[in-house]
């Protein structure tokens, strides 16, 4: 039996928007988003947690366009807890991945680094759009798209998790294919194929 309270607050500077008799239009800020999380834990548990987050989407002309995530976070108190109430990762066990979730681990284990400690995890993907393949005679009018990934997790039971991916997307316009590569400590650690289904 337990009881907790999640708050997250999300900050976003210099936030404009416009105002219309019947909406409200939200525009894109120029500025990262923050995030910030506080997790108490109440009655057979005892522990506070708390994270930071900061994420963007950034535009690179011709190039294509990234996102990048930065999490920080830990425990500031632990002292009464079991083993759901520990910062768990997005990871993965299967061929297929959530082609539109980019904050995921792909060659991770489910909760085999789990922490109730401190966790720094990092994000990046980048979309070249037609930027690589429109080079090419005959590919062009596939209108496929290269991807590039990099993930990293440092907590006190993984070490220095690393993933780096490279993968082709709008595959018969909704299909995407990555190859991961894994490696912790410096060390190779696992390799193999995701398939994903995204637009």
């Amino acid at each position: 039996t337990s009881l907790s309270l999640d708050l997250t607050f999300r900050i976003r500077f210099n936030q404009r928007y416009a105002t219309r008799p019947d909406r409200k239009f939200v525009y894109a800020s120029e500025y990262p988003e923050l995030y910030v999380r506080y997790k108490r834990g109440f009655i057979d548990t005892n522990y506070d947690f708390l994270s930071l987050r900061v994420e963007d989407n950034v535009t690179m002309g011709l190039v294509g366009e990234s996102s990048y995530s930065v999490e920080v976070g830990g425990f500031l108190t632990n002292g009464s807890m079991t083993f759901i109430d520990y910062k768990h990762f997005g990871a993965n066990q299967t061929i297929f991945n959530q082609a539109s979730e980019s904050n995921r681990f792909d060659l991770l284990p489910f909760y085999q680094f789990s922490t109730n400690d401190i966790y720094l995890e990092a994000h990046y993907e980048h979309h070249f759009n037609e930027f690589i393949f429109n080079k090419i005679p005959l590919v062009r009018r596939l209108n496929l798209q290269a991807v590039a990934t990099a993930n990293f997790l440092t907590t006190d039971t993984v070490g220095n998790y690393v993933e780096l991916g490279a993968g082709v997307e709008h595959i018969f316009k909704f299909m995407r294919i990555d190859y991961y590569w894994a490696f912790r400590n410096g060390n190779f650690f696992s390799n193999g194929f995701r398939m994903g289904i995204g637009f």
